[in-house]
């Protein structure tokens, strides 16, 4: 594995001396993001959707799962626990990554987050990164990257309190303030929102419908999130501060016959995140960016008997500790091409306490890490990139259940670009991704509906993304033809006794087009989303025929 990444880096340096002799005197300034500029050339990036701050504060959501409409091949659903998730090009919640201001966002646990009490007053900017993720990003990114940013004090001063009312008894007040002064810049954002029941269409066909409102479908919730920034010519430092506690409860499925009768008293998030960027490139030609985050996460569950909601039968308690840690080194090797070398990784403990005589008590911990290099090279119309990654993951706690051996993978993608003018562009992606499965699917039994599963073996992706795209002044319009093939997907399987279980299918297939246009003239905005995709499990037979969950 360190001859890999050794390989990876001698070919960097072999093949930028061969096609360029140039040395670099004087460096102007450089963003070393999704677009890179190096030496006035621009290192095209995978396709990029987005919705900025205008979109953000003209759709007033209150909720960063309200934007799934403005996001291409996007799909949102709300699960039998009560969780809002996206879908991204028919991959499943845990098969993307989710990061808020660099840090990932997914509790590790379960390798997913409720997206519906996640707020978006602080927001900036929401992203996502379609085609083959880079290596840099780390494991689990199998089908892309959704990047949420907070706004920028330093770029952005503003301040507006915001209240809002509607039916079912809903309430929700939020209140923002951001400004800079000199080198300093803060902001505050603070929320609550409430809601007893969501209503429902009348003569809806609900047995556990009460007076057209959605049994069990209340919630409250309150957020505060603060950021202090601190930006001098070549260092930018941000310490920040978020914090989410609510409560809600879980409607019950309808034409389930054995739906969950489930609340959550305490959903509780509280993050310190710091992260900042060094610019090294008068001496170094370098820059060097770093995220690190502690979170403290509570959860709780009572399990009903009935719909009434008056007995409880069992209460589950979770707490989860993790860190997390993200270090990027970007050196530009001269004006033709750039170097990035990464690592990522995180450590999670998962306590988990169930109230009854009988249940199950037992810590769980878990740490994945990625070492990941990527080489970029740009020649004239073409721009090439390489990209490869050692990752591995240990789980030395497993409560009283069977231990799991350290497991490795190798990761890489690579990518050609041509551009054909300044506005027509054509890009290929082909990667190989890997995915750890998290603790909860290998050792939870979600109260009795899962049998656990240990020997669940990693997820492996061999993708393939062709992109065409127009860029005008006023128009974008991309298309893109994406293919993907999942070795050892992990899906959910029936088993008798009204239980399921986690297993690996022996493959999994997607294919698809996604096309995306966008027009602006004057002060109208016209976007135009579509996409198709065909997804099938292979059967005993070897065909594609089997549909999953």
């Amino acid at each position: 594995m360190k001859n890999f990444l050794l390989s990876i880096f001698i070919f960097s340096i072999f093949v930028n001396g061969i096609l360029s002799a140039q040395k670099l005197d004087s460096i102007p300034s450089y963003t070393l993001e999704e677009i890179t500029v190096a030496g006035g050339e621009v290192i095209v990036p995978h396709a990029v959707s987005e919705i900025n701050f205008t979109t953000i504060k003209n759709f007033d959501a209150n909720s960063v799962s309200q934007f799934s409409f403005s996001l291409p091949s996007v799909k949102v659903q709300t699960n039998s626990r009560g969780e809002t998730l996206w879908n991204l090009r028919g991959s499943n919640e845990r098969q993307f990554l989710l990061f808020f201001d660099g840090i990932n966002l997914q509790i590790p646990w379960d390798s997913r987050i409720d997206l519906g009490l996640i707020p978006t007053s602080a927001l900036d900017q929401i992203k996502i990164v379609k085609g083959v993720p880079s290596v840099i990003y780390g494991p689990n990114s199998l089908f892309g990257i959704v990047k949420i940013n907070s706004i920028d004090p330093f770029e952005r001063e503003t301040n507006f309190l915001k209240m809002n009312f509607g039916s079912g008894n809903y309430k929700d007040a939020s209140a923002f303030f951001s400004a800079h002064k000199n080198n300093l810049g803060y902001l505050i954002s603070a929320g609550y929102s409430k809601k007893d029941e969501f209503v429902l269409p009348q003569n809806l066909d609900d047995p556990f419908s009460n007076l057209n409102e959605r049994i069990n479908s209340g919630y409250q919730k309150f957020n505060f999130f603060g950021k202090l920034g601190f930006k001098a010519n070549n260092f930018k430092n941000d310490l920040s501060l978020s914090y989410i506690n609510s409560e809600k409860g879980v409607a019950p499925e309808i034409g389930v016959s054995n739906p969950r009768f489930w609340k959550y008293p305490l959903w509780e998030k509280l993050t310190l995140s710091n992260s900042g960027s060094l610019n090294l490139f008068r001496k170094f030609n370098s820059s060097l960016s770093y995220f690190a985050s502690f979170t403290n996460f509570n959860l709780k569950i009572d399990q009903y008997e009935n719909r009434n909601y008056e007995n409880i039968s069992e209460t589950e308690f979770n707490n989860d500790l993790f860190f997390n840690g993200r270090l990027i080194l970007t050196s530009l090797l001269s004006d033709i091409s750039l170097l990035k070398i990464g690592f990522n990784g995180y450590s999670n403990l998962h306590k988990e306490t169930f109230a009854a005589a009988s249940g199950d008590n037992a810590n769980y911990k878990q740490n994945i890490a990625s070492f990941s290099s990527e080489y970029n090279l740009t020649l004239k119309r073409l721009t090439m990139i390489f990209g490869g990654s050692y990752d591995f993951a240990t789980t030395p706690l497993t409560g009283n259940k069977p231990k799991k051996e350290m497991t490795e993978a190798v990761a890489a993608n690579l990518a050609g670009i041509y551009s054909f003018s300044n506005q027509f562009t054509a890009q290929l992606n082909l990667g190989r991704k890997v995915r750890f499965p998290s603790l909860r699917e290998m050792y939870s039994g979600a109260l009795g509906r899962f049998v656990v599963n240990p020997n669940l073996k990693n997820e492996t992706a061999y993708i393939a993304d062709l992109n065409f795209s127009i860029n005008k002044k006023n128009y974008v319009s991309e298309i893109s033809f994406f293919y993907n093939f999942l070795e050892d997907g992990i899906v959910r399987k029936t088993l008798p006794g009204r239980q399921f279980q986690r297993v690996n299918e022996q493959a999994i297939r997607t294919y698809g087009i996604e096309i995306v246009n966008s027009l602006a003239f004057n002060k109208i905005n016209i976007d135009f989303h579509f996409s198709h995709l065909n997804s099938k499990a292979k059967n005993s037979a070897g065909k594609f025929t089997d549909t999953l969950e």
